[in-house]
């Protein structure tokens, strides 16, 4: 995980706080949630999306269907969410593309 001195908006980590949050009250178990993408990259132009990884070791069966469910639960907080579901496992293989990603420029929440 980047460890500098980048810092999210103050906007963009409260919709991200309150959406783990929603999922949490919402019966979503998860180990971790990131952000990452140009809103953590420091690159995001007025229109982009906020890219949120959620690793769960509940993920997995699938995860088109679990990525449907978060996306609809984040409806109820902000149009704006992205969310990218990831089992432990593939957060953890360092051959996975999106994890990568998730590690060099993802902010935790």
């Amino acid at each position: 995980m980047y460890n500098g001195d980048r810092k999210v908006s103050k906007k963009d980590l409260i919709i991200a706080k309150e959406y783990l949050l929603w999922l949490k009250k919402n019966g979503v178990r998860f180990n971790k949630g990131y952000i990452f993408g140009s809103r953590a990259k420091g690159t995001a132009r007025k229109d982009s999306d906020l890219d949120i990884c959620i690793v769960s070791d509940d993920f997995g069966k699938d995860l088109h269907d679990q990525r449907v469910e978060l996306m609809n639960l984040s409806m109820k907080i902000s149009d704006i969410i992205e969310p990218h579901p990831m089992t432990t496992v593939d957060f953890n293989d360092k051959y996975n593309t999106l994890a990568y990603e998730v590690k060099k420029w993802g902010v935790v929440v």
